[in-house]
Order: structure tokens, then C-alpha cells, then sequence
């Protein structure tokens, strides 16, 4: 973990040792605050689906995306991808199910995150 984050990478052997080895210095780096990974910008859920809706040819599809998608604006406004975590999707299907949507119609909504 680095910065609250999991970070992975290949050590680029197949020698059990020597990969230890490697983890065993990339955890000092990490402890020391040596280790930096590059700052992401991930981007806006609403720019997400302009660009998402942009590559659904077919109409009727994109018509169902885009109702979905608009449930998932209504709830998350102007939330970056990251920070649509396991917690605010949970939150998210108690607020639709206590509106009276069903489980299949709340699973249509969040499936349109998987793009």
C-alpha cells in the first residue's frame, strides 16, 4: 500500500529469493517516503458518460444508458471516478431501493459503470 493505495508491479524474475528482495527494498522506499507514485486525474463520472454514451451506436441502448445514467448523476453529482467507492454504491442501492426501484433495476444502473 502506498498512500492508502495498493500498488503493484513485477519484479521481472521468476527467483523467489530475489523477488523478496526487491519487495523487501520497495517496502523500506515506502517507509523512508521515498516511493512516490505519479498523481492520477481521474475524471468526473459526468465526463465519463458523455464519453461512454458517445461510443453506444444503437438507440434504443443508449437511450436505456443514458436513464441509468442519469440515476447515478442524480446521486453522485460531481464525484471523480475514484471516489465512487464500494461505500457509495452500497448507499446508492438503499437510496433506490427505499424510492421503491428493484434490485434488477438498481443492478441495471450500476452495471452501466462497468461501461
Amino acid at each position: 500500500m502506498v498512500d492508502g493505495r495498493q500498488h503493484c508491479e513485477s519484479t521481472g524474475t521468476s527467483n523467489k529469493r530475489l523477488a523478496q528482495k526487491i519487495l523487501d527494498k520497495r517496502k523500506g522506499e515506502i517507509a523512508e517516503g521515498r516511493f512516490n507514485l505519479p498523481k492520477s486525474n481521474p475524471p468526473l463520472l459526468q465526463e465519463w458518460a458523455e464519453q461512454f454514451l458517445g461510443s453506444v451506436s444503437h438507440p434504443n441502448t443508449k437511450r436505456t444508458y443514458d436513464s441509468c445514467i442519469q440515476m447515478l448523476l442524480n446521486f453522485f453529482g460531481d464525484a471523480r471516478l475514484s471516489q465512487i467507492t464500494p461505500d457509495r454504491i452500497e448507499d446508492f442501492k438503499l437510496s433506490r431501493r427505499r424510492d421503491g426501484t428493484g434490485p434488477a433495476t438498481i443492478n441495471r444502473n450500476l452495471a452501466v459503470l462497468r461501461g
